[in-house]
């Protein structure tokens, strides 16, 4: 059965029927934290602090946070309060996506956790995103107000990007999330078969490769995870006094 999570939305203020279809999508400048308005080619340029990113790597950032907050937060909430309730996994979720603005304020986390940044200057971020929000936008992300549901999608976040969950999360659960990502993933790759690509084909082809997908993309190539490098040089145009 694929569900979408209509019922962890109104608990959790989340939209998952989310789509980005009829807006173009904003680009975070990783200097000052504006929304970028010039692009030119490959490059991105903040008229605000004059930073520039090429898009490419900005693609390849947000894929990873992306990542971590559909499969290491919302899938992983999604499937706990199942197994607390029915101490079983009964229904398997499909997401339609979530809102961007949760990718932002995961990148804010990341730059503390991963990056180095101070929680002042997280904060900071996290603040000047909000306040360039619409309030529909607000009210997908308002669960985060509350401390202990944004500490607890800080440690989520870091978990996935850790190591597949393998600290504190319960194995069935892992085992669901993971295979989300394998198919999801194998269905972004396309690949071919002479039979239909059905659900059942890629659970079969999930099994078959469940223990080297825990360490390693479906591709064969090892998990790609957020690195320090990548994140301790973002917000060095950031005024904490502005």
């Amino acid at each position: 059965m694929c569900l979408l999570l209509t019922a962890f939305s109104r608990r959790r203020g989340l939209n998952v029927r989310y789509t980005m279809k009829n807006n173009k999508k904003r680009i975070l400048c990783l200097g000052c934290a504006s929304f970028v308005n010039k692009v030119s080619g490959n490059i991105a340029y903040c008229h605000k602090c004059g930073k520039s990113i090429k898009l490419t790597d900005y693609k390849q950032l947000f894929q990873k946070v992306s990542d971590s907050v559909r499969y290491g937060y919302i899938y992983r909430k999604s499937y706990e309060e199942q197994l607390n309730k029915y101490g079983d996994i009964r229904i398997v979720y499909c997401l339609n996506g979530h809102p961007e603005a949760l990718n932002w304020i995961a990148l804010a986390i990341f730059s503390g956790i991963i990056g180095g940044a101070s929680w002042d200057t997280v904060k900071f971020v996290i603040n000047k995103i909000k306040k360039q929000l619409a309030s529909k936008e607000l009210q997908e992300i308002n669960f985060l107000t509350n401390n202990s549901s944004r500490d607890e999608f800080s440690l989520y976040l870091k978990e996935y990007n850790d190591n597949y969950l393998s600290t504190d999360a319960n194995g069935l659960v892992i085992f669901h999330i993971v295979k989300e990502k394998f198919i999801d993933d194998t269905c972004k790759l396309k690949i071919k078969s002479k039979s239909k690509l059905t659900a059942s084909l890629l659970i079969k082809t999930f099994k078959s490769n469940y223990l080297k997908t825990i360490s390693k993309g479906p591709s064969g190539k090892s998990r790609i995870s957020l690195t320090k490098k990548e994140l301790s040089n973002i917000w060095k145009n950031i005024d904490l006094s502005g």
